[in-house]
């Protein structure tokens, strides 16, 4: 990566020394430069309402319209991937229409969400799949609010960090049509490297051999083997096509902008997808000289089908799929000669001779019927006045609605335990189950401010703004789990069944609730000559999620800027075309809560036992204990900017370091010496986070070939400052799924450190002979060719106390490179992202690597331990080993480097000439070509480094367990305007 800079940095020189003239009057270098500084007049939008980029006084980053366009970006996550910094994108699972977990500044909540709040036209949602589920042909900018001083206007909701989306608007004029198709293929970037059906038969005489049993004929006889691929039976070349049309225009006082989509995308795991209806509509009008009205309307219909993919392979249920594709016997088939499922139940032989059940992932895959379909629909109307010159009231009512449907239905040919095989030809309908939910969420946000927009002489401009918001949520949800005896199968929509006599309701659930939020704010801002600026805002909030005395939080700010470039002494070195300092202090809060009255108390159900004869009476403990003290989550954040621009702006820098303190909602103890032992949600956490942020931009050629090239780069480091009373260390969290054990003690988090450091025994060797199993510190009682961990603490024994510090899951940076080359009516874009330094516990090879039962392995079995004279490579046990419990504990062979450099984007495109665009009266035609995640340049042997199985958690990550691999695309499309 340092190369890479280095090389751009030099390229760049060598193309302005070479563009460098020499004024002979003046006797120095005069470059010839015919970039100017029209960026700096760029608009950005900020809470409630629009600055032009040269007056920001706080963190802003943005990403336009037009750099969306030319790339083949199907979300609007993906748009801005390696594009912005300061913010992190993790794409944990590459399912169809999956939303990357988004950070902007680190992590700052322990309990709560750390997602940031989405205002897409001027509407502020948590929910980041309306975010994802708009058309990238729609967007008209992108702008990330990062420091607080930017954010505190919106408040209670902006601790995390705030995405502005634009949509966009209708122009006055002749319509203006465009059509958008996009037509692609996905297959899996890479597979598990497992043995080959020799390879494991070699395997399988060791294990046999060191377990002192008879080779079973399976072994010796080729003609009982089928060779199988089981990931390739549950992978596929998968489908995905994208069409977007759309049509602006208007006249003087009225003008639209109206769009529709169709997106359909199939997962690379067979019986996965994802379809998806959208439709926007924005109407504004200039009803008179002072009065505007406008409405916005985005409507968007989903289908997802599913797959319950991770978790342990062959656990119970329908889970581990994955697990499963890569661990089974590669020389059994998929299916029976009669066309049955290969099913080996706990009764086979064939479990004798594998030692094994074979739970069929194809079968599994089949047999699973789950979808989400989900609708959600935003809109919203304003009424503008103009008051006098510069002084504008306007009023905004915005509605939300979601609602989402969940219905999974198991069919009866299923085997996922021993006492429920069904298959094709022998169905066993106590197998069937179903499952199915719907909720629906309703908000209704209504907005009105008062600014002000004044020049007070000639050197000083001032803008004021005040308003009021006034919000209510309402959510509804139920969820019912019927299951049935073997006679009476549920039906639901399956056609092929008609009665649901019998079903019994096993589970079932429902939630009705709300909450109403308000709030005042106001923000000042002053300028003076365009150099000196001041901006000051404050904001209350109020939320019925907290207890009485503590509903109301303030969250003011504050921001100053020195634009130095407009000062003489600057203004005398012509090689500086901007320069600005800035600073900022602000102060938002968190209301992603865990739950809903997270103050209130509870009550738990139990049974007591009374009198002589022991009779069992229903009775409730305090579950949870009322803590009318609760607050928000309050982050405080510390940022100094600096902005210069080099040469007309052909080089610009923009770099902000940061300091962000959140007080974290935690569960803290009540002590012991109470009787209870209970906890307590309180305010007593801290995270800080301090990091550093760079963006290079440079334009490094300016004539018939154009080329621009972007750099950003992002360090932030993270300490948990304070927890609960007597409290150094988070309770302990699993990094192993339904695994016990030390696997529940790999992710901790103490006091002092930052979040999610992993712990594992060090893996030191192989014992090669009794002399070292006899003398040498062991777990349990291992033997030859079991794994040697280190003895940490020196006790001569191998304890759980020995599981030692072996990395954190943050990286210690992230960043990106966009280069954007034109020439003619050629375009190329090129997108790398990275991270670097972070670990990934790939508790996936737990059961890959172990030869605790005869399952298939990973390529490492290969140097695996087999005698004193073939000792492998000192890291992989004997297979068969009596003690193999021992070796698949939580040990540094499953820990890994999640640093990763990935081609994210790769497009080059064509862009008709325009004498031959009139002929087919169009006004623009581009076609492309183009690739995503083409290459992923990493040490990490799983699907995906940036993995992670427990989804949103910020102290549980780092962990692989079994996530929808990532997938690369190659695709081809056209874009018209007419």
């Amino acid at each position: 990566m340092k190369v890479l800079v280095l090389l751009q940095f030099l390229l760049f020189t060598f193309v302005y020394i070479a563009q460098a003239q020499t004024d002979t009057n003046r006797n120095v270098a005069s470059p010839r430069m015919t970039i100017d500084t029209q960026a700096l007049g760029e608009v950005v939008v900020v809470g409630y309402g629009t600055r032009q980029k040269k007056d920001l006084t706080t963190a802003i980053s943005s990403v336009k319209g037009a750099e969306i366009n030319n790339l083949p970006t199907m979300s609007a996550a993906q748009a801005i991937v390696g594009k912005v910094p300061g913010i992190s994108l993790q794409q944990g699972s590459g399912g169809p229409g999956a939303a990357p977990i988004i950070r902007i500044r680190g992590s700052g909540s322990i309990t709560s969400g750390n997602s940031p709040l989405y205002v897409i036209d001027g509407y502020p949602t948590s929910d980041g799949d309306l975010f994802n589920s708009i058309s990238p042909s729609d967007i008209e900018s992108i702008d990330i609010l990062k420091d607080a001083a930017a954010a505190a206007i919106y408040g209670s909701r902006a601790g995390n960090g705030v995405i502005v989306v634009s949509t966009r608007k209708g122009k006055a004029g002749p319509a203006k049509f465009t059509f958008d198709a996009t037509l692609g293929q996905n297959q899996v970037t890479k597979k598990y490297d497992v043995l080959s059906p020799q390879q494991f038969v070699d395997v399988a005489k060791d294990w046999y051999a060191n377990q002192h049993q008879a080779l079973p004929a399976i072994f010796t006889d080729p003609g009982l083997q089928t060779p199988t691929d089981w990931q390739d039976a549950i992978f596929r070349k998968a489908l995905y096509s994208n069409y977007q049309l759309s049509a602006s225009g208007g006249a003087d006082k009225v003008n639209y902008a109206i769009s529709g989509g169709y997106t359909k995308e199939e997962g690379v795991i067979k019986r996965t997808g994802l379809e998806r209806y959208n439709f926007r509509l924005n109407l504004n009008a200039n009803v008179s000289k002072r009065l505007k009205a406008g409405a916005n309307v985005l409507a968007f219909y989903s289908v997802r089908q599913d797959q319950p993919l991770g978790g342990p392979n062959n656990q119970s249920d329908i889970a581990g799929i994955l697990g499963e594709a890569i661990s089974l016997v590669p020389i059994v088939p998929v299916y029976r000669p009669n066309g049955d499922y290969m099913i080996i139940p706990r009764d086979s032989n064939l479990v004798k001779i594998f030692n094994t059940q074979i739970y069929n992932p194809v079968n599994k895959i089949d047999a699973n019927n789950e979808y989400t379909k989900s609708v959600r629909l935003l809109g919203s109307a304003f009424l503008e006045y103009e008051v006098i010159k510069g002084l504008k009231l306007r009023s905004t009512l915005n509605i939300g609605a979601t609602n989402e449907r969940y219905e999974q239905y198991v069919a009866p040919f299923i085997s996922f335990r021993s006492n429920d095989a069904g298959n094709i030809s022998t169905p066993n309908l106590s197998a069937i189950r179903a499952s199915r939910s719907n909720s629906s969420y309703t908000n209704i946000y209504w907005s009105n401010t008062a600014s002000y927009d004044v020049d007070l002489a000639a050197d000083h401009h001032l803008n004021a703004l005040l308003g009021y918001d006034v919000a209510r949520q309402s959510d509804y949800g139920i969820r019912l789990d019927p299951r049935t005896d073997k006679d009476n199968p549920v039906a639901f929509d399956n056609p092929n069944i008609t009665n649901v006599q019998g079903a019994v309701l096993n589970q079932g659930a429902s939630f009705n609730t709300g909450y109403t939020f308000d709030a005042v704010f106001s923000r000042l801002e002053y300028s003076y000559r365009n150099k000196y600026y001041v901006t000051g805002s404050l904001r209350r909030d109020r939320s019925s999620l907290f207890g009485p005395e503590n509903r109301a939080g303030v969250f003011p700010s504050v921001s100053l800027a020195w634009r130095l470039a407009n000062e003489s002494f600057i203004q005398a070195l012509p090689f500086v075309s901007d320069l600005k300092i800035r600073a900022s202090y602000g102060e938002t809060g968190n209301d992603q809560l865990s739950s809903y009255y997270p103050w209130l108390g509870t009550m738990s159900r139990t049974d007591y036992v009374f009198g002589e004869t022991d009779a069992r009476v229903r009775g409730y403990y305090p579950g949870g204990f009322t803590n009318a003290g609760l607050k928000w989550e309050k982050n405080r954040q510390l940022d100094f900017g600096l902005n210069l621009g080099l040469f007309q702006d052909r080089v610009y820098l923009t770099a902000d370091i940061y300091e962000r303190n959140s007080n974290a909602i935690l569960s803290a103890a009540i002590p012991s010496v109470n009787g209870i032992a209970q906890s307590y949600i309180d305010n007593v956490g801290n995270i800080r986070n301090r990091g550093l942020e760079l963006a290079l931009d440079t334009r490094n050629l300016t004539g018939e070939l154009q080329w621009n090239t972007s750099f950003n780069i992002s360090f932030n480091k993270n300490q948990i400052v304070r927890l609960g009373p007597n409290q150094t260390q988070l309770a302990n969290l699993s990094a192993g799924g339904g695994y016990p054990g030390d696997w529940l003690n790999v992710i901790r988090n103490y006091l002092g450190r930052p979040m999610g450091d992993i712990y594992m025994y060090k893996v030191i060797g192989v014992f090669k002979d009794e002399r070292e199993v006899n003398t040498l510190p062991k777990l349990g009682t291992q033997g030859i060719g079991d794994l040697r961990f280190q003895d940490t603490n020196g006790d001569q024994r191998i304890t759980p106390d020995d599981m030692t510090y072996v990395g954190n899951y943050q990286p210690n940076f992230i960043y990106g490179i966009t280069n954007t080359l034109n020439y003619k009516g050629f375009d190329l874009n090129v997108v790398l992202q990275g991270s670097q330094g972070g670990k990934m516990v790939n508790a996936f090879e737990r059961m890959l690597t172990s030869f605790r039962q005869l399952d298939n392995s990973t390529t490492a079995a290969l140097h695996r331990f087999r005698s004193v004279d073939d000792p492998g490579d000192g890291k992989t046990p004997i297979a068969g080993s009596s003690n193999v419990g021992t070796n698949i504990n939580p040990n540094t062979r499953y820990l890994y480097s999640s640093s990763f450099l990935r081609v994210r984007t790769l497009a080059l495109g064509y862009r008709l000439p325009s004498a031959l665009s009139r002929q087919l009266h169009i006004e623009k035609a581009r076609v492309f070509i183009a690739a995503q995640n083409l290459f992923t340049f990493t040490k990490y042997p799983g699907f995906n480094p940036e993995a992670n199985f427990y989804g949103d958690s910020a102290v549980q990550n780092g962990v692989d367990l079994g996530t929808y691999p990532i997938s690369r695309s190659i695709s081809l499309g056209l874009n018209l305007s007419f």
